[in-house]
Parts: C-alpha cells; structure tokens; sequence
C-alpha cells in the first residue's frame, strides 16, 4: 500500500507521499525511502502508486520528454499514452497516477489516471474559492482527516497544507503499518 495525497487551491498544488512500498502479494515484505512523489519541472509534479517496475520504468520514459515548458495536460498525455500501451502488453499492471500543478489557461489543475478505467483522464480545476484533495491507495482513509485539518486551517498556504499533509501521513502512519510516518512533499 502507498499514501499518496493532492491538495489544489486556485493558486497552487500540494502533493505528498509516503516512502515505504509494500509487496503486492506478500505485504511483510516492505521497502524503504521509495519515493513516489516526482517534480517534472517548475510547473508539474506527479505521483505514482502501484508496480515499482512501471514506475521506474515511466520515471525513464519521462526523462526523455521532459520539456520546461510541458503543462498538466502534456505530462498526463505523455504518462497515459504510455501507462495505456502497457497496459495493452500486460493487463495485470497496476499503477495510479496524480499529475498536478499549471494546466491549459495558466490554470491549477489535477489529472487521475487509473488502471480500473484503461486510464481515463479524470480532470479537476479548483476556481478562486475551491480546495480540491484527492488520495491514493491506503487501508486508513485519509480523507476525514485532511477535512477535519483543513477545516482548523486559519490560512491557507503551501506551507499550512505542506504541514497538513505532513500531519495526516504521520497520522495514518500510526494505524496503518504499509505507510510510513516519512514523507516528501512538493510545491506548485
């Protein structure tokens, strides 16, 4: 299991992930400091859950197209395409993805991939008064938690939402033992 959570305002993006990868068919066997959190550039971050051989894999691909320039939408193209066509050669892959940060129209945005839809982009634009969060994967919801926390923010930050996001992986860590109290998280 992994914890990977989003949150998105109408300025900027939060992202933050756990670092223990758990096996999927024998859950003893676990794995520190893999990160799942990535920065393509200074407008797009991404996270990953799911086969650690896909996301290295993906992570190789992506460095072959990294483009400063590249928004949102770009990068979620260029990770369906390529999650899609493995999908094609292996229909056992499992893997998610959060993509993140300045989309079309110089706007916050949120794409989700997922294997359970053949990767169907599932977009989010927060508007001037919106706070959207999403999670990934996690035997302990996390999202009660971050609502109850949000809901006590008096300022909304990256840093209050870095530490919010921070506070809920620790939290969670504490009941589920496939996540790790470690986490990293980025800013857009």
């Amino acid at each position: 299991m992994s914890l990977v959570m989003t949150i998105a305002m109408h300025d900027f993006v939060v992202m933050s992930s756990d670092l223990r990868a758990v096996h999927v068919e024998d859950e003893q066997i676990k794995k520190e400091g893999v990160r799942k959190v990535f920065r393509f550039n200074e407008k797009v971050v991404y996270g990953l859950t799911g086969d650690l051989d896909v996301f290295d894999d993906l992570n190789t691909h992506l460095s072959e197209h990294k483009s400063e320039k590249a928004n949102v939408q770009a990068v979620s193209r260029i990770i369906r395409k390529y999650l899609r066509k493995r999908l094609d050669d292996n229909s056992e892959i499992q893997l998610r993805a959060h993509i993140a940060g300045i989309g079309d129209g110089n706007k916050v945005t949120i794409i989700e991939l997922n294997h359970d839809d053949n990767y169907k982009q599932h977009k989010t634009l927060p508007g001037p008064e919106d706070a959207y969060w999403r999670t990934m994967y996690c035997r302990v919801p996390p999202m009660p938690k971050i609502e109850e926390r949000f809901g006590e923010l008096n300022d909304c930050t990256p840093e209050s939402i870095s530490a919010l996001l921070r506070e809920v992986n620790a939290e969670v860590a504490q009941e589920d033992g496939s996540v790790s109290e470690e986490c990293e998280v980025e800013v857009v």
